[in-house]
């Protein structure tokens, strides 16, 4: 039996038995380890297979020049000293820690009732291993589940707490009565201030605070129009398309347009039409 202690730089994993000696092996993949030192029963270039990386057995495969019964009869033997004891080694090949939280907005609100509201919130790097927790600091307010998915419950002002490995961010949620924007602020106009149309012909939407629109969409070489009636549902503008006029221009034919409501002063096309594109942002301009 070889016995001692393992460590691992880079792509080699070196063991160093309790006689002083080192076995080194070379990391090949996730799942390949490559002997690189001549031992009894084992030689240079054998390799080895780690089927498990906890509380694994590793076991050779059989290679050119070497016996395999003999190479099987010696695996038990190395697993327990030459094979890492977690899955959270540091150092170990594929996992990636946290090293911030980041979300696209600082705080947070919707409608009374809004199910599955999507926070938007990333661990990075692109990549992290590390498991995010998401809290409600007050569930009377809104519910969070395990995937980050909001739900609101009862008007009000809460926090929404997200940690991942060890780091943390909490975030602003507030729960407003549905309609309150109507009521409260009437009608609004909302600019998209498109890079690919000339200043002054921007796309924009306007709501008249009592269930009808007009959206002025840039066609290139003309405007279109689109009109109609609209609701707001689950922290959306649903807008119904009664009529399309186009001058100088054609315009797609579509029935609805949907816009997200980001924040008190954004909302987020989620349609595509003519110049404007799902994703593109209106900002509130009255």
């Amino acid at each position: 039996d070889i016995t001692g202690k393992w460590s691992l730089s880079e792509d080699v994993l070196t063991l160093e038995t309790d006689n002083g000696n080192k076995i080194i092996f070379e990391v090949k993949d996730d799942d390949t380890l490559t002997l690189k030192s001549s031992l009894d029963g084992s030689k240079s270039d054998d390799s080895f297979s780690t089927t498990e990386i906890k509380g694994s057995s590793v076991t050779p495969k059989e290679s050119s020049g070497s016996d395999s019964n003999s190479a099987d009869s010696k695996s038990d033997s190395k697993a327990d000293s030459s094979s890492p004891s977690s899955t959270t080694e540091p150092g170990k090949k594929g996992d990636v820690p946290c090293t911030g939280i980041t979300s696209l907005y600082h705080n947070y609100w919707s409608y009374e009732g809004t199910k599955n509201w999507d926070l938007e919130i990333k661990a990075q790097p692109e990549g992290c291993t590390d498991k995010m927790y998401f809290k409600s600091n007050d569930e009377s307010v809104v519910k969070i589940d395990d995937q980050g998915r909001a739900t609101a419950v009862g008007v009000g002002k809460t926090t929404i707490d997200v940690t991942c490995g060890s780091k943390k961010l909490s975030i602003g949620y507030e729960v407003r009565e549905k309609g309150a924007t109507e009521s409260s602020g009437g009608a609004s106009k909302w600019v998209c201030k498109n890079p690919n149309a000339a200043e002054g012909y921007w796309p924009n939407v306007y709501f008249d605070g009592k269930g009808n629109f007009v959206f002025e969409e840039n066609g290139y070489s003309g405007m279109g129009y689109f009109k109609g009636t609209y609701k707001i549902e689950d922290g959306r503008y649903y807008c119904k398309v009664t009529s399309i006029t186009a001058e100088r221009c054609s315009m797609p034919d579509v029935d609805e347009i949907v816009f997200k409501i980001v924040d008190e002063k954004t909302i987020k096309l989620k349609t595509d039409l003519a110049m404007s594109m799902n994703s593109d942002r209106f900002y509130l301009a009255s």
